[in-house]
């Protein structure tokens, strides 16, 4: 009978404490803001703040890849014009602002959602992110002239990340090769080269010079 008692005296603040540790939660949970609750100025702050430096990264690049002398800056914004949205304006040097799909061609375009990637990408690695950057085939859509300039430009500014590059045009292959040789264009990166020589569902990548890596 004493064993029963001690045990019961056991569970009794067992249950005692463990209702304590409820109302304590219900508490935090109950002081704690919904995201309706927030202040609408403190909304998305520090996504604000990163898009507001990939927009600045992504108008650099841009001008400089493109030589387009008629713009004067790409700007991102979320959350402007409902909760959700992301918008990409284009301030050209006369003052009109202008959504880009209205003024650059699919090339430019594109090279520019490429760029946005590239800056986002960076940003994330100002906060701790990996430096490991891949480019999977990216640049067939744009032209020669460009696809060189965007290279020399990662090339100098990710001097000290990770690349991976993948292509299928053995002309930009040799050009890839003279870029990465070429300091002037940029190229500081030790590199290496691999083949994929052909490959089957089942056996997967046959890659020539492949060595332990």
């Amino acid at each position: 009978l004493v064993n029963d008692y001690k045990r019961v005296i056991k569970l009794a603040q067992d249950v005692s404490k463990i209702s304590e540790e409820i109302k304590s939660l219900n508490h935090s949970i109950s002081s704690t803001k919904t995201v309706k609750d927030w202040d609408e100025s403190q909304k998305f702050t520090v996504l604000n703040d990163a898009y507001e430096k990939s927009g600045k990264y992504l108008s650099d690049a841009f001008k400089e890849i493109t030589n387009a002398d008629y713009v004067d800056n790409i700007k991102l914004s979320i959350a402007n014009k409902s909760t959700t949205s992301f918008e990409i304006e284009v301030t050209l040097v006369n003052g009109v602002s202008i959504l880009p799909e209205k003024i650059f061609s699919e090339a430019n375009y594109d090279l520019m959602i490429l760029l946005l990637y590239i800056s986002m990408i960076r940003v994330s690695a100002e906060k701790g992110q990996e430096k490991v950057l891949v480019l999977d085939d990216v640049l067939q859509s744009v032209d020669a002239t460009i696809r060189t300039k965007f290279m020399s430009y990662i090339l100098r500014e990710f001097y000290d990340w990770q690349l991976f590059i993948t292509c299928h045009d053995r002309a930009w292959l040799n050009q890839l090769r003279h870029l990465f040789n070429n300091p002037t264009k940029g190229g500081r990166h030790q590199f290496k080269e691999f083949d994929i020589v052909k490959w089957s569902f089942d056996g997967g990548p046959i890659i020539d010079n492949a060595g332990k890596d």
